[in-house]
Parts: structure tokens; C-alpha cells; sequence
């Protein structure tokens, strides 16, 4: 295509013998040489289209970071059907719906309500039935078909390792340990007192305590096995990829909790 940008070159000179690009003159070296740079950018821009699909954009790195996927796998394909999935992501944040994108981007796992049934009796007592026997430890009286929700304690099946809100990064100071006696600046008593030498930081995740107030329960829900409290193997270096995914479409006001380990 190159001769494309060759003739509109020949068509800008001077209609004289010098300037005619034959073959095989420095010249017309010169021109062919001036005509890829152009001819490069008008590839470039009529394929710009191609861009906005997964499977043709040549800005693989850039959408990926775009929609903020953290991945290190090296298949390309696998990275453009994951980029496909997110570009078809409709969104929602019912529980089917978060589901289906972890697993669409190849995290085995299923996620669990803050409640779940349980068989109930609704209280129906006839009187003066001659079947009905009081005093029997193990006489129910009511409908056995009533089912009822029950709230999941968190505390029972999780501790503050397993439990996802978000990841604020703080500050820790570090200080090598050593303490001068009869400092006239040292001040016992201050809590926030550190004695010793200053050697740097330590950026860390904010650690969470699960609250044991029942209110709060049903802002937890669970990510585990197709079974409540059954745990997923997941590489260890995709840890972040899963967690972020998790960070990015869960309600912002509710707590996960894993049921994962990072292998």
C-alpha cells in the first residue's frame, strides 16, 4: 500500500524531469521512504474500529486495565474471553448474578445468603383431641410443612482472615526497639509512645473484627463450595484477581464472607 502514498507524493512535485520518480533513483528511495509513515498511521486508523471488539482489539493491556482485571494468565485467548465477559456484563448485584461472573471468569465457587430455611411449626393446637398427649417430650403440635428463615451467625463460621469489606491500606511505622534511660525527652505513660530508631514503613490491609451484634448478620453473605461452609482451592496467585472481582460488584455496604484456600 506504500505506492498509494508513493503517487500522491509524485502528484505534489514539480512537473519536471528532475523531479520524476523512476525506478531505481535515490529520489524515489527518498519518497518510498517518507510514504510508510503515513502509510502506518492510515493502517493504524482504519483498524481503530477493531478495537472495541475482545476478540481484535490490539489494546489488550489497555482495557484490561480499563476494567481494572487483575491477571497474570498468559493465554491470550483466555485473557479476551475474560475482557468479553466483563464487556458484557449488564449488571446487578442479586446473588445469581454475582455468581455467574466469578464463574465466568473461572473462580469455581458459589455465594450463599445470610439466611437459610428451616423446618418451623405453626402454632394450630386442638383442644380435646383425643390424640393429643401433653407432657410428651417429644410431642409437637402444629403444621410440620412450615418452613422459616433463620439468620446465619457469622462468628460460627468465619473469623476477621475471612471476611472481605474492602482494602484500605494504612501506614505502619517501623522502629528498631532500643530505649535510652534518663532521655530528657522521653515521656513514660504516653500511649501513643514509641521508643527506638525509625527504619521505615509497612504498608498493610485493614483487618476487620466481625461484629457479634445479630443486626448486622444480614449484611454478610458467603462465597464458598456448592455447599454452605464447604471451602474452593483457588491458586494463590490469582488472589488478588478474585478479591478485586468480588470488591467490584458486591454492595458496598456488606461484608463477604470466604470460604477459599489460597493454594
Amino acid at each position: 500500500m506504500n505506492n498509494l502514498f508513493l503517487r500522491v507524493y509524485q502528484h505534489l512535485l514539480p512537473r519536471a524531469q528532475a523531479w520524476k520518480i523512476a525506478y531505481e533513483k535515490t529520489l524515489r528511495s527518498f519518497f518510498e521512504g517518507l510514504s510508510e509513515f503515513p502509510d502506518d498511521a492510515r493502517e493504524f486508523y482504519d483498524d481503530i474500529w477493531l478495537d472495541i471488539f475482545p476478540e481484535t482489539t490490539r489494546q489488550l493491556d489497555e482495557w484490561e486495565k480499563q476494567f481494572g482485571i487483575i491477571t497474570d494468565i498468559p493465554s491470550e485467548s483466555e485473557r479476551r474471553a475474560r475482557l468479553d465477559a466483563e464487556w458484557k456484563q449488564l449488571g446487578g448485584q442479586s446473588p445469581s448474578y454475582i455468581q455467574n461472573i466469578l464463574q465466568d471468569a473461572g473462580f469455581p465457587v458459589y455465594v450463599h445468603e445470610w439466611w437459610y430455611y428451616d423446618n418451623d411449626f405453626a402454632g394450630a393446637i386442638i383442644f380435646g383431641n383425643a390424640e393429643a398427649v401433653f407432657g410428651n417430650a417429644n410431642s409437637i403440635f402444629g403444621n410440620s410443612s412450615a418452613i422459616t428463615r433463620q439468620t446465619r451467625d457469622p462468628n460460627l463460621w468465619i473469623d476477621s482472615n475471612s471476611v472481605l469489606v474492602n482494602k484500605i491500606t494504612f501506614v505502619n511505622k517501623l522502629f528498631t526497639q532500643y530505649v535510652n534511660f534518663g532521655n530528657a525527652f522521653a515521656s513514660f505513660g504516653n500511649a501513643n509512645a514509641v521508643f527506638g530508631g525509625f527504619t521505615g514503613i509497612s504498608l498493610d490491609i485493614l483487618k476487620y473484627q466481625i461484629p457479634t451484634d445479630p443486626d448486622t448478620f444480614p449484611y454478610f453473605w458467603y462465597v464458598g463450595g456448592v455447599d454452605f461452609g464447604s471451602y474452593v482451592d483457588i491458586p494463590a496467585e490469582r488472589k488478588d484477581e478474585f478479591e478485586t472481582l468480588i470488591l467490584k460488584i458486591k454492595p458496598r455496604h456488606t461484608w463477604v464472607g470466604l470460604f477459599i484456600n489460597y493454594v
